[in-house]
């Protein structure tokens, strides 16, 4: 044993014996103690609480690496003793050797007491069950369970609630598992996915064999770098982490091409899932204590990596043994409990995976049947069989293409930026077709929406899904940022996300069964996508066409290559949409027979809120919103429900801008159209008139409602009840809440905080002040202001006013406007056009200014403030008057670059507190942000109002909905609530907790606010209408 003490000193592996320890003797002392538990031995309550398991305690106390270096872990005959532990099978692993291990560390002199080590594993009131999957237990009440969620004993509420963790188990299943009981069970879909199943399988163990022969090999280094992402792929087998690989690549392809960096992130988070899965510890009284880690798999590999070490002891170099050690340490030091890991830690697990993906997933043409098929898969058992009649001869071919292209990005002038993508190639694509699509829908391990209530969030990381863990604010938030929410009483918080999730919801299956008669034609209406690609004519008839017209042929060249890259970058944009269309019909095919919906929401560091289910939700687009009606019990229209649902149908048919009177007239004009749309959608005149319309199926929906509830006449019309959700949207909230700190009169009136005849469209308002400006400068003769005159539109400053909230720059509101004018623009020449375009963006920004006069000041006040705290180098936080903390993540990236055979990845490294400040972010974006942190506000605080005042409730930012009856109540609660928040002394707030938290940084006065009176919101009808 010479060799191993000189080991020990010249690498330095007292650690990784440690680790050793942890990893392969561990799993053996537990299934000792569980075994003299079973038979009897032991306490009755923890088993490692009994004298007999010593040896287990002093093991214990060691593996937690709590000893000084040297104490234990040195000698030989502790290493001795070691390997002869971790080279007997678990089931028979000798108690004399444990029992070893006990006198060398009581040589040591730093025995701990064998009660206070079995705290490692547990207490006398939690113990942990062995990795059994949720099918095997779908009739135990206490499997996989929060400590807080008891089951109902009501037997159809019980029967939701296993199905809702059946949905919530679907994305952790093993992989395989799944495709097959898919392929076998759905007979709809198995004829559909036998093609996929086929590429799959026939992959998946050339891509295992790969990875085992990498990991085997003893060789985890890309460009002479040690590759650490290696040592978590050991913790699963070749053949479940190839599984995921594939899965993974195939379902972020599937929808066109995407960046290589995004699919190595991807990969690494599939895999740290499955990781993360497999080390959950589940609470279930009367079992002896056992990790989820233990797997037969996990002991081999400690045998492998002991017998392989003892070997190189022998022969092999001192690096080499070291080697072997660092991928043992690496893979050990993943937690029992949970796996974290850092950004480019996740991105090194999946980019070595990903490279053996690409290098290994090949297709080729079967001549027999005119397809391409999976590559024969030469050396692996049953390989070869996957095309017949290819002949030896056949030329294989990627299936995955990796191509490096520069970056489309418009903050790049030029084109120095260079990314890698991959794609599915052409053959594959067009081969799997739509069933790639389905694959997805069924597989993609994402949030969907719950058929039970969601849990009530009770702390940042406890809420919402049954047995799917989330965090309460969706990004990986600052340090800082964590660190006070951890402190923070957030029960208002909690409030309103609880009563966001509690609206139940449900599928109207009349826009379905609409939508998907629309789809099946092949979309392209009611802004569906199409279902078709674009087509080009093929070279020799486009040259003869173009050379027949008198171009020349250089030309011609030019311009079919050109013509040809839009068609297909447009192709493949057209197959991402379709995809998503996709999920969204499959998603309400599965759920549009459950009476109740729910949508689980949290929010991001603003406090803003969403919902977490994916494909379909409310925030989604106009598809998505007409898919979706209120659940639960329907409130009785009335007559003032009858009123506001025929505001919702004017306000869709364009009329959105006139008083509420006229909108009523303009909604009785058009209740014909309505009848015959509702009695017959698909109908060529019929489909004509709402598929043209900015939200055509919210739209259709208004028209089913209506035609439902008007059909015996309005004096029957109001004991119906409705389900539909009827909108209140703010009138440039942003500039609202502006307008409300600084008590600006002016802005106020702009945005209808005060009680108007009409309401006030602040986009016209600033294009009056504009245009007054610009005919100023032309009668003075000014050249660019002559040219814009004509040019001005609504259009034209819309988004620079909607964007003044975030803090749009000088430049931005130029390439904003330029982008407008560009269509419009006649006669003027490109470099003509940019100059008008910044004289444009400079009276735009001067007039709101003159129109914000306060709300401007305000505005420069938070921005100031921003800057002087950055300049100190610390981030901007602040709480909101609901008690969030918020925490700009804003710094200054430090970057890596992730080495791997296919290519390398820059990517920035997880945000620490050490991180240098990003001044000008934090500066820009703070104005903002605190803006954000208003609007989310006041719609939690409405939210919470509505639910105590029994009404439903749902918003999508400044957009507040409820049932056709509820509106009047909920329109005097979403004004006495904001009305509330603004009468607090928000900014002199803020400007104490600066002053508190940053004693070493002067800040400015407050600016002094204007006269307008806020309670003039009461009576405003068209502050949110």
């Amino acid at each position: 044993m010479q060799n191993w003490s000189k080991m020990l000193q010249r690498a330095d592996l007292t650690t990784s014996t440690v680790r050793l320890m942890r990893g392969a003797v561990q799993p053996a002392i537990r299934r000792i103690s569980s075994t003299r538990h079973v038979s009897g031995e032991g306490s009755s309550s923890v088993a490692l609480q009994d004298e007999s398991d010593k040896p287990s305690s002093a093991l214990l106390y060691a593996v937690e690496g709590k000893r000084e270096k040297n104490e234990i872990g040195t000698s030989e005959s502790f290493f001795d003793t070691l390997l002869e532990v971790v080279e007997n099978k678990w089931d028979s692993a000798p108690v004399v050797a444990l029992e070893s291990l006990e006198k060398e560390a009581l040589r040591t002199g730093r025995m701990q007491d064998p009660k206070e080590a079995a705290t490692g594993l547990g207490n006398s009131n939690v113990e942990l069950t062995p990795n059994l999957r949720l099918r095997d237990l779908v009739d135990k009440e206490d499997v996989f369970l929060p400590a807080n969620f008891t089951i109902p004993n009501d037997p159809k509420l019980k029967e939701k609630v296993m199905r809702q963790i059946r949905n919530e188990q679907k994305s952790k299943e093993d992989v395989m598992d799944m495709f097959s009981r898919y392929s076998v069970s759905d007979g709809r879909y198995g004829s559909m996915l036998k093609g996929l199943e086929r590429f799959a399988d026939a992959w998946q163990p050339v891509v295992a064999k790969a990875l085992a022969e990498v990991i085997n090999t003893g060789s985890p280094k890309v460009y002479g770098r040690f590759d650490e992402g290696i040592s978590y792929l050991t913790r699963l087998e070749p053949e479940t982490a190839a599984a995921l690989g594939i899965q993974t690549v195939l379902l972020h392809t599937l929808t066109g091409e995407k960046p290589v960096r995004e699919l190595a992130r991807s990969v690494g988070r599939a895999i740290m899932a499955e990781i993360g899965y497999r080390t959950l510890r589940v609470i279930r009284p009367g079992k002896a204590a056992e990790s989820l880690a233990v797997s037969e798999f996990q002991a081999r590999k400690a045998q492998e990596v002991v017998s392989t070490v003892k070997k190189q002891l022998a022969t092999g170099s001192p690096a080499s043994v070291k080697q072997q050690y660092d991928l043992l340490k690496t893979a050990a030091e993943i937690g029992a409990e949970e796996v974290t890991a850092d950004n480019v830690l996740v991105t090194k697990v999946g980019s070595r995976l990903l490279a053996l993906v690409v290098e290994q997933c090949k297709i080729v043409l079967d001549t027999e049947k005119d397809e391409f098929v999976p590559a024969p898969t030469f050396g692996m058992p049953g390989g070869g069989g996957f095309a017949r009649g290819n002949g030896r001869g056949a030329k294989e071919s990627y299936a995955f293409i990796h191509e490096v292209r520069y970056a489309e990005n418009k903050a790049y002038t030029t084109k120095t930026r260079q990314v890698g993508t991959l794609r599915l190639s052409d053959e594959l694509n067009e081969r799997l077709s739509e069933d790639v699509s389905f694959y997805a829908m069924k597989l993609t391990p994402k949030y969907g929406p719950m058929i039970i209530p969601p849990r009530d969030w009770e702390s940042p990381n406890n809420g919402g899904y049954l047995i799917s863990r989330a965090r309460m604010m969706r990004t990986r938030p600052y340090p800082l940022q964590k660190t006070l929410l951890e402190s923070a009483d957030l029960k208002q918080i909690f409030g309103g996300l609880n009563a966001l999730g509690k609206q139940p919801w449900k599928i109207n299956t009349r826009v379905f069964d609409v939508a998907q008669s629309l789809w099946d034609r092949g979309g392209a209406v009611a802004k569906l996508i199409s279902r078709t690609d674009h087509e080009l004519l093929t070279k020799e008839a486009y040259f003869e066409k173009r050379v027949s017209e008198g171009v020349p042929l250089e030309e011609v060249d030019r311009e079919y290559r050109k013509k040809k890259m839009e068609v297909t970058k447009g192709n493949r944009e057209l197959h991402s949409e379709r995809c998503s269309t996709w999920y969204k019909f499959e998603n309400a095919k599965e759920l549009k027979d459950e009476e109740e919906l729910y949508f689980p929401h949290n929010i991001d560091f603003r406090g803003r809120a969403y919902p977490m289910s994916t494909h379909i939700n409310h925030v989604g687009d106009d598809l998505s919103r007409g898919l979706l009606t209120f659940g639960g019990p329907e409130p009785e229209i009335g007559r003032e429900g009858l009123y506001w649902l025929k505001i919702r149908l004017a306000n869709l048919v364009g009329h959105d801008k006139k008083p509420l009177a006229e909108r009523i007239h303009a909604a009785d004009d058009t209740m014909k159209m309505v009848f015959k749309v509702a009695l017959d959608p698909l109908a060529e005149e019929n489909l004509d008139w709402w598929t043209t319309k900015d939200d055509p199926f919210q739209l259709l929906a208004t028209c089913f409602d209506l035609e439902r509830i008007l059909s015996s006449g309005e004096s029957n019309a109001y004991t119906k009840t409705s389900s539909l959700p009827v909108h209140q949207d703010g009138s440039c909230n942003g500039l609202q809440h502006y307008a409300a700190l600084g008590r600006d009169a002016a802005g106020g009136r702009a945005v209808n905080l005060v009680p108007q005849e009409m309401p006030r469209d602040v986009y016209s308002t600033v294009l009056e002040r504009v245009k007054a400006k610009v005919k100023e400068d032309a009668a003075k003769g000014n050249e660019n202001a002559g040219l814009l005159l004509p040019l001005l539109t609504r259009k034209a400053v819309k988004q620079t006013v909607m964007t003044s909230v975030y803090g749009v720059t000088a430049y931005g509101a130029k390439l904003q406007i330029k982008r407008q004018l560009k269509a419009l623009r006649g006669s003027v020449e490109p470099a003509t056009l940019s100059r008008i375009a910044d004289y444009a963006a400079r009276c735009t920004l001067s007039s709101l200014g003159d129109l914000f006069k306060h709300a401007d000041e305000t505005r420069r006040w938070l921005s100031g403030s921003a800057d002087a705290i950055s300049a100190a180098g610390q981030p901007v936080h602040w709480i909101t008057p609901m008690g969030l903390p918020c925490v700009q993540p804003y710094v200054k990236w430090q970057s890596t670059c992730v080495h791997s055979t296919l290519q390398g990845v820059r990517m920035n490294k997880d945000v620490t507190e050490t991180d240098r400040i990003h001044r000008q972010r934090q500066r820009e974006a703070f104005p903002p942000n605190f803006i954000h942190s208003l609007d989310s506000t006041h719609m939690l605080m409405c939210a919470a109002r509505c639910k105590e005042a029994g009404l439903g409730f749902s918003s999508v930012h400044d957009s507040f909905w409820t049932f056709p009856a509820h509106v009047p109540m909920m329109n005097r609660i979403l004004r006495e609530s904001f009305v509330d928040l603004h009468s607090r002394r928000l900014l002199s707030e803020l400007q104490e907790h600066f002053q508190l938290c940053y004693p070493f940084v002067d800040f400015a006065d407050v600016p002094e606010q204007g006269n307008l009176d806020l309670k003039g919101v009461l009576e405003s009808d068209y502050f949110f209408d």
